[in-house]
Parts: C-alpha cells; structure tokens; sequence
C-alpha cells in the first residue's frame, strides 16, 4: 500500500496548531484568537492570502462567536465536512456562511449552504430564502421556494408570517406558484371530467 502523504501533512499541521507550534498569526474574534498558520489559511484563498500580507501578525475574517470561528479554523485544516459539520444554531451556520462568501470559500461556501437547507422550517425558510439572495445561492433559493409551495401548509404558514409580507418579491413569487398551481388543478379537473363524458 502508498504511503497517503496528503494525510499525513494535514494531520501533522491539524497538531502543530493544536499544540501552538510554529503558529505565525492568529484568527481573531471579538476578544479572543486562535493561533494558526498562516500559510494554511493563504492556502485556502487569494482573499485570505492577501488580508494575511497587509497584517501578518493577527486576521479578522469577520467571525465573531467562537463556535462560528472553530469550525472556520478547524475547516481551515480539513478537520470538518458534511459528517462533522454541525453548528448548534442556524445563526452560526449563517455567520460562517457570510464569511465563506466574503472569503471566497467556496467549499465551505457549499457545506454551510447544505446545512442551511438542512435546517430549513416553516419558522425560519423566509430568512434562509434571503440569506440565499443575500450570498448568491439562486439554486438553493428555488429549491427552499419550491418546497414551501409544493406543501400546502407550509404555504399558509409562510404566507401569513410578518416575514413574508415584509418580503413583497417572495409574497408576489409565492401568489403565482399558488395561482399556477390552482390553474394546473381546474385544468386536470376538467380534463377528468371530459374523459368521463
């Protein structure tokens, strides 16, 4: 068998930073840092790469919890991934996932936005919807606007929400995806009652 060498220097870097070796600048938020190396983060983008060059010693990647600022880091190292990736609250899945985007993270671009659909409810799909428009998600935000029109109680929930009528774009695309939706029905049933006649 090979030797997987790609395992182990991402293991043995994911240890130095455990341990504070070699760490040459720090991930910070609100008061607290975490000490990292720099070349793993300018590894990860140009943005990241660039921000590091102005200011070597310290970097705010606009993180400002300190569980939003581990999984950034811990990413960072490839310690988390759709198994291990779980925020405890939807805001800061969302806090990493305007990070993401700002940083031109797109990998963790694509594993908050998973998780973002994954905690879609009733309660919460307006924000994820403009959190979508927000950060240029189109495909999740069809597919979070789908969901809500294809049940219909989730519709009358949503359509009744302050959110909801806070958003005129959303109410209006929701208005015609449930006229569309009533048109295809008369027309089915008028179909069905031709063929029996």
């Amino acid at each position: 068998p090979g030797l997987n060498l790609g395992f182990g220097l991402s293991h043995g870097l994911v240890e130095l930073r455990r341990s504070g070796r070699f760490c040459d600048t720090a991930v910070a938020y609100g008061t607290g840092r975490i000490p990292v190396h720099s070349v793993v983060l300018a590894s990860r983008s140009h943005i990241l790469a660039d921000r590091l060059q102005l200011s070597p010693a310290e970097i705010d990647v606009g993180l400002t919890t300190s569980e939003a600022v581990d999984y950034f880091v811990r990413w960072a190292y490839g310690e988390v991934d759709t198994r291990t990736y779980r925020p405890s609250t939807a805001t800061v899945n969302a806090e990493v996932l305007r990070a993401a985007h700002d940083l031109a993270l797109f990998e963790l671009k694509e594993l908050c936005a998973q998780q973002l659909a994954a905690d879609a409810t009733s309660a919460n799909v307006v924000d994820s919807i403009r959190v979508c428009e927000e950060l240029a998600l189109p495909r999740l935000r069809e597919a979070l606007v789908a969901a809500v029109v294809a049940d219909g109680a989730v519709l009358a929930t949503v359509a009744r929400d302050a959110a909801t009528l806070s958003h005129p774009g959303l109410m209006r695309e929701l208005l015609a995806a449930v006229a569309s939706a009533e048109a295809k029905a008369a027309t089915s049933a008028s179909k069905r009652q031709r063929t029996r006649a």
